[in-house]
């Protein structure tokens, strides 16, 4: 039961990331047409504003499944109840402070966008903003039956109600845009939807899981021990973004506006890639915590990282390989002339970042052992020495070198560093874990390439949406046909899986 629901939770966050791009390239000139340009704009800011405040959850989220895992495999029930209550306590103290600051920027919203918000725009900035802001103080603390449904390893219910809810969003705003509803229609009609999901989550998790909630003891020091673990997860999640958003910074310093507009689209390509890589970490990170208490070996955590990662490897090298072949048609297509550099960008970045995004489940190792505290300060370093190398390579080599030092830090750090640690520290023989997850399917990936791109020659079309359409499938089919036949076997022994 457990294993299916694994299963169906990694195939269901893939889908989730597919409905979460079709949403990007659907919902956006939807909502230009709807709001025009000018309102649009005001409602994007506001969002951004307000998203940018959601990393006040300080990693909570990873903390309660990994303690809620902990308990429910030591069958601890008081201390299960006891957390529960707890952390309703903190997202409560944190609600109340989301709204404190909420209040002061409420103020000075007005100052803030009086250069380029006319008086009406402000209006509508300020009716959005609370709207917004009270969907994210519920959503904060609504998120604990989402994490109590992931320690219980439920995730078929828990990724159907999220692809669910962002195919709702999509329609909600198709419906609301021909009824002539403007900004303000779509922030409340969202808020409802988001309050109705939480509503779901919270019924299955008391009547199906048997949720409850109980206070038994206030222990300051066990507070303590949870903001230590949540600190580091918040630097490491801090650090991240300052390494991979610093780029457009330092160009936007250095060179021009227009440079870091054709950035930002490629780190939206990117962000489109990492969503790939991370989408199924989370589901893992209640059998690492359980792992971390039962079969506490070295073994045992590189046999998951394989069992992860292979899959991760086969998905995300047929990425790789297809935008390598249709990038630059996918590119003129989307946006026309002078985008050239968005494709190699996409590359560099997204070629560092394939032996990463293939040992995500790494970072789950660590937080279930508790031995995160490493990888933060790894990736503080690398923001800083992101940030040096960046700032004198792009007065020579513009956005390529931007690019460059970005992908550079990340084989330093997230490679090289973090691979070392892996062995000295947890003991894991990453020789193992290469092996078994990168040179065993190297030629069988190799070969899927070429069969791709003698498929992508025999293909005549090219210029319009139907050429891309047919080569994506095409190109796949021939990948994965030519992997089941040479690398078939050994997917299925690693994943356990009888052949008839």
């Amino acid at each position: 039961m457990k294993n299916r629901n694994i299963i169906w939770g990694v195939i269901l966050s893939y889908i989730n990331v597919l409905i979460s791009i079709l949403y990007g390239f659907i919902s956006v000139p939807i909502l230009l047409d709807a709001l025009g340009q000018s309102e649009y704009g005001v409602y994007s800011t506001i969002i951004s504003m307000i998203s940018y405040m959601s990393i006040m959850d300080f990693g909570i989220h990873n903390v309660l499944v990994r303690y809620l895992t902990k308990y429910r495999v030591q069958n601890d029930r008081k201390a299960y109840e006891n957390l529960l209550a707890i952390a309703f306590v903190i997202y409560g103290f944190i609600a109340a402070i989301l709204f404190g600051i909420g209040m002061g920027i409420y103020r000075v919203l007005p100052n803030m966008f009086a250069a380029s918000f006319s008086t009406e725009e402000i209006t509508i900035a300020k009716k959005i903003f609370w709207i917004v802001l009270l969907d994210l103080a519920v959503s904060l603390p609504g998120a604990v039956f989402q994490c109590v449904m992931n320690a219980e390893e439920h995730f078929i219910v828990c990724r159907l109600t999220i692809g669910v809810k962002q195919l709702l969003k999509l329609l909600i705003i198709i419906f609301v845009s021909r009824m002539g509803g403007k900004s303000l229609a779509f922030a409340a009609a969202v808020f409802c939807l988001n309050m109705g999901v939480i509503l779901i989550q919270a019924i299955y998790a008391v009547s199906v899981l048997h949720m409850r909630v109980r206070l038994h003891v206030w222990n300051w020091g066990y507070i303590r021990t949870l903001f230590i673990y949540t600190s580091y997860v918040f630097i490491a999640t801090v650090a991240d973004q300052i390494l991979w958003k610093l780029d457009s910074v330092i160009l936007g310093m250095r060179i021009s506006a227009s440079v870091v507009a054709i950035y930002a689209v490629a780190m939206n390509l990117v962000t489109i890639f990492k969503k790939f890589s991370g989408a199924v970490s989370g589901i893992f990170l209640p059998r690492a915590t359980a792992m971390s208490i039962t079969d506490n070996t070295p073994e045992a955590s590189v046999r998951l990282m394989v069992k992860v990662g292979l899959m991760q490897n086969v998905i995300l090298s047929l990425a790789l390989i297809g935008f390598g072949l249709i990038g630059k048609e996918f590119i003129l297509v989307w946006l026309g002339e002078g985008y050239d550099d968005i494709y190699l960008i996409f590359l560099i970045l997204c070629g560092s970042m394939l032996i990463p995004s293939c040992q995500s489940i790494g970072i789950n190792i660590l937080e279930a052992r508790n031995r995160h505290r490493f990888r933060a300060v790894v990736l503080c370093f690398l923001a800083i020495l992101n940030l040096i190398t960046t700032y004198i390579a792009v007065g020579r080599f513009g956005m390529i070198g931007a690019a460059a030092c970005t992908a550079a830090a990340v084989v330093i750090g997230q490679v090289g560093i973090i691979n070392i640690y892996y062995k000295k520290a947890l003991g894991m023989d990453m020789k193992v874990f290469f092996r078994d997850t990168f040179l065993r399917l190297a030629l069988p990936i190799m070969i899927g390439g070429v069969a791709a791109w003698i498929v992508w020659h025999m293909i005549p079309l090219y210029g319009n949406w139907m050429s891309i359409a047919v080569k994506v499938v095409a190109l796949s089919l021939a990948y994965i046909i030519v992997i089941a036949i040479l690398s078939g076997k050994y997917i299925c022994k690693v994943y356990g899986v009888k052949l008839k």
